[in-house]
């Protein structure tokens, strides 16, 4: 489901009683969601879900009533310790911020409208009981300055998760995370039409949290290309861009995430868990670490000019200002050269393949003399095992399937034979 789709079915649990607390809390968690939809210009279906999820969640769980705690300070600070308690600041500091955030916020689409009304105020105003008592920032001494230890880079990562790909999907899954960088749920809720053409590459709309962006993707060129070529429903700009091989019917949030987690495993990818914010915080370290800078990040990524969080990846891994300083020491700085990661075309298709791959990944064109090389070796043995000496058939064919198990790229040298396949499996069982 959309995001969209989420909240509305959300707003039907808190209509039926399946969802929210007490009565009074699911009609005044249906009035801040109708406030929400009401303001789209400022606030998104994402950060619609984000917010009515989290308030219904406090409501269900927390020991006191979201109504009350609007203006009642001991309600209000049963609350806040409930927040405490659940989502522990120094284990989990921003999902405890947003929920702080979350029913301040529906204090103030909700109470806070109506006293907006009597005092004559333009705007919502907050609770003054929420406002004194549920702070939304983070504590001081808190500074989340990224780990380069558990990022994942292209060439050490990436590329072996590729390689250990079953479905072109999980391929175009893998690269497209983390080459666009976006939230969990932009990349979840991606439709076929949000990829269109750019002269640098491939361009995929967003909407998430802090309004709509359109950032380019280059290394991922080519696995999203083969991706939607192979899509059950690759010319229906609505369909779900993550689906199930067969129908295009969209799929879950599991089923998704194993996308990325089962190639990752076969790759032995053991040094940080693999999820989307993971991806987005190895995109924003890849890109910080070639210089690129933080308001082109903040672009990229969908931060808030200014951002503290992209400010820290700049800080951990570009080193721009190192290299200033030692200029203006009068050391002789070398400008160190990017090793190419973009994908190249083809010189018989014609089509982007990623550079990393010995041969096209659309027409089996070797790209290197190496690649020649191998391919030549690659079908002597198979000349080899089909004239074996014995004229054994049956062991010709064994043979034979052993080396088009151990190099996949030779079924194109055999082709569509369906008898010879037919007869190859029968040996096998």
């Amino acid at each position: 489901m959309t995001e969209k789709e989420q909240a509305q079915h959300l707003r039907e649990q808190l209509k039926t009683g399946e969802r929210g607390g007490s009565d009074t809390d699911r009609d005044a968690l249906l009035e801040f969601s109708d406030r929400l939809k009401r303001m789209r210009e400022e606030y998104t279906w994402h950060r619609h879900l984000k917010l009515l999820r989290h308030s219904t969640i406090a409501s269900e769980q927390a020991p006191v009533d979201l109504v009350d705690a609007r203006e009642d300070p001991d309600a209000c600070q049963q609350l806040v310790d409930w927040i405490h308690d659940k989502y522990d600041i120094d284990e989990t500091p921003y999902t405890n911020q947003d929920y702080r955030v979350a029913v301040r916020i529906f204090g103030k689409r909700t109470l806070g409208h109506d006293l907006a009304v009597e005092q004559r105020e333009k705007e919502d105003v907050i609770p003054p009981v929420m406002k004194r008592e549920i702070k939304t920032t983070l504590p001081r001494s808190f500074k989340p300055r990224p780990d380069p230890a558990k990022m994942l880079w292209w060439d050490d990562h990436i590329d072996p998760m590729l390689q250990k790909c079953r479905y072109s999907r999980d391929a175009a899954m893998i690269a497209v995370s983390w080459d666009l960088g976006a939230r969990s749920g932009e990349m979840r809720e991606l439709r076929v039409g949000d990829v269109t053409d750019h002269k640098y590459g491939l361009q995929v709309s967003l909407d998430g949290k802090t309004g709509q962006r359109s950032p380019t993707v280059i290394n991922a060129v080519p696995y999203l290309n083969r991706w939607l070529a192979d899509h059950p429903k690759g010319t229906d700009p609505t369909a779900p861009l993550w689906c199930d091989l067969d129908s295009g019917r969209d799929v879950s949030y599991k089923m998704k995430l194993k996308m990325m987690k089962k190639p990752a495993r076969r790759a032995e990818i053991k040094h940080t868990d693999i999820t989307w914010r993971r991806m987005r915080k190895s995109s924003a370290s890849f890109l910080a670490s070639q210089n690129v800078s933080q308001a082109h990040l903040e672009d990229h990524h969908g931060w808030e000019r200014g951002s503290d969080v992209a400010s820290h990846y700049v800080a951990v891994f570009g080193d721009a200002n190192d290299r200033a300083v030692a200029k203006a020491h009068g050391m002789d700085v070398q400008e160190d050269d990017p090793e190419p990661t973009a994908p190249v075309n083809c010189p018989r298709c014609e089509r982007e393949t990623p550079r990393e791959r010995p041969d096209c990944m659309w027409c089996g064109q070797p790209l290197s003399h190496e690649s020649v090389r191998q391919k030549k070796n690659q079908t002597m043995e198979l000349l080899d095992a089909i004239q074996t000496e014995d004229g054994d058939a049956a062991s010709a064919l064994v043979e034979l399937g052993k080396i088009l198990e151990e190099y996949p790229a030779l079924n194109n040298v055999v082709g569509d034979d369906i008898e010879v396949k037919e007869l190859y499996s029968q040996i096998q069982a």
